[in-house]
């Protein structure tokens, strides 16, 4: 896991650092096929939906 981890960790640095603009940023969680994405809290959504 810490070797996937670590992988979907550069990948998503290079994808963000060559993305346009205007696209929106990937996530960690897109490049870990065997982890879930945690649960934001309740007061993290209320601040996204802002």
């Amino acid at each position: 896991m810490r070797i996937e981890r670590g992988s979907a960790l550069l990948a998503a640095l290079y994808v963000n650092a060559h993305k346009k603009k205007d696209a929106e940023p990937v996530k960690l969680y897109d490049f870990m096929p065997h982890e879930d994405e945690p649960a934001i809290s309740l007061d993290q959504a209320i601040e996204s939906w802002r």
